[in-house]
């Protein structure tokens, strides 16, 4: 089995908000925004000449916190007949309640991200979480974005820490295809993804530095567009297909079972995942010369995040086995035994840990 769930359109280009009434009233004229505070400051200027240029009107709802059906339902109860379009203007907290939204009411979804911090915008997915940031469920929308908006200007200008956890979180789609690639069959969706996901990490490598410097200088050059096309484009486009094969990585499976046990509202998604990752070559055995050069690399990033970073205050010791043996849980039902991760409570609470040890000496040999 095999399903593809997509966007039908994805423009990134420096300042495209100029165009956007061009691009937005072939989905809808009556449409509701929702944004954050700091989203619709970045962008309000070009879009809303741009809106009313194209006679597309708005209403704007401020978003704050986390999505949730909840939130959902209660924004469609409001809007069900007043609107045919909705956009989520932000990063990937918006933009999934956006999602949501959207195929609860059947009407158009347009993203339009202001960091790219995460390929949100291009996935059908949502991740929700209660309202104290506690992870909920990977929530399968039945679309994806019709339309994304990606304005390399304002996304390459954004603080460039949402960047680099972008980044890294686009490693993780590599990183946590990899283990499977030495089984015995591989299917299409496999041998697709992997290759998409081989493709982003290279580009990133090569082209992340020089456009993040550039940008620095307020140059928006073709590495940036190579950047963010990494990011939002064959990261959303390796996420994009659906088979009956879990081929789940645990640095996405710790990102989700840790916001249960520990919020840390403070750490990006992608910082989160930068342990994650680390946490998975532990369970899976990795040499420790790869380790090392996993750990450099991210340094590169400044994505060096230990368990400490994470503030897990009173009770550590207790927190840590219970993520541990939820962890433990969720490898033992979700993933294909074949990919080779330890996946006893003992293994991955040792190999937390681990992880913890090997990432606060990389931070002490490297000055961090």
């Amino acid at each position: 089995m095999l399903e593809i769930i997509s966007p039908r359109e994805y423009v990134n280009r420096p300042d495209v908000l100029a165009d956007a009434g061009r691009y937005i009233k072939k989905y809808g004229k009556n449409v509701l925004i929702l944004h954050t505070a700091k989203s619709l400051e970045v962008v309000k200027q070009q879009l809303f000449a741009s809106l009313e240029k194209a006679g597309v009107s708005y209403e704007l709802v401020f978003f704050a916190g986390y999505p949730n059906v909840e939130k959902a339902e209660a924004y469609a109860s409001t809007y069900a007949k007043r609107i045919d379009a909705v956009v989520g203007i932000g990063g990937g907290r918006v933009i999934d309640m956006t999602k949501v939204l959207g195929n609860l009411l059947d009407v158009p979804i347009i993203a339009i991200p202001t960091v790219a911090a995460t390929c949100a915008a291009w996935a059908a997915i949502s991740i929700l979480y209660t309202d104290e940031g506690r992870f909920i469920e990977v929530h399968a929308n039945n679309r994806a974005p019709s339309l994304i908006l990606a304005d390399t200007r304002i996304l390459m200008q954004s603080p460039v820490r949402y960047t680099y956890a972008g980044i890294i979180d686009t490693f993780a789609k590599w990183y946590e295809l990899e283990p499977y690639l030495k089984l015995k069959w591989r299917d299409s969706d496999l041998l697709v993804t992997s290759d998409v996901a081989q493709r982003a990490f290279g580009l990133l490598i090569a082209q992340a530095g020089k456009a993040i410097a550039e940008a620095g200088k307020g140059i928006v050059s073709d590495a940036a567009v190579q950047t963010i096309d990494c990011i939002l484009f064959l990261a959303g486009l390796a996420g994009s297909f659906k088979s009956d094969k879990p081929y789940r990585g645990a640095a996405h499976t710790f990102y989700n079972l840790s916001t249960q046990v520990f919020p840390a509202p403070q750490l990006l998604h992608g910082e989160k995942i930068a342990f994650g990752l680390i946490f998975q070559q532990v369970l899976l055995h990795k040499q420790p010369t790869e380790i090392d050069e996993t750990i450099r690399l991210f340094a590169n990033y400044s994505n060096l995040f230990t368990l400490k970073d994470f503030r897990l205050g009173n009770h550590s010791g207790q927190k840590i086995a219970t993520l541990a043996g939820n962890i433990s849980h969720a490898i033992q039902k979700e993933y294909l035994p074949q990919a080779g991760f330890a996946h006893s409570k003992q293994e991955i609470e040792a190999a937390l840990y681990e992880a913890d040890r090997l990432i606060g000496i990389g931070k002490e040999q490297l000055s961090i």
